[in-house]
């Protein structure tokens, strides 16, 4: 805590390092998933990573909501996440296939 003269006492906080930031891991960009995203370009290459995390985050609400049992209101809220998220993934999918068959349509390429 410091303190100036005639000012009442505020906490300090220590300041965060570029090492600490580094050992940060997130459950959505994993290394595998950063790596293709380097490779890839244009609006398929978007939805697709848009789609992952859609799938990634609902998998992490689901696994979060397994440990809330018997707290309704925190149930209902991750309950809600979930559907949001499910919710984006349909918009992104709609949009990839969408986009996919336009794709196969200025190519004259049908796959049946």
């Amino acid at each position: 805590m410091k303190k100036g003269p005639g000012k009442p006492p505020r906490p300090v906080r220590k300041a965060t390092g570029k090492r600490e930031i580094r050992k940060f891991q997130s459950p959505l960009f994993t290394p595998d998933f950063v790596a293709r995203g380097k490779n890839v370009e244009g609006e398929a290459a978007a939805l697709s990573i848009g789609m992952t995390l859609e799938k990634r985050a609902i998998e992490q609400f689901t696994a979060f909501r397994r440990k809330l049992k018997g707290d309704a209101a925190a149930e209902k809220i991750v309950d809600d996440l979930i559907a949001w998220e499910r919710e984006h993934l349909e918009i992104l999918t709609r949009q990839y296939e969408q986009l996919r068959e336009m794709y196969w349509e200025e190519a004259r390429f049908w796959p049946f």
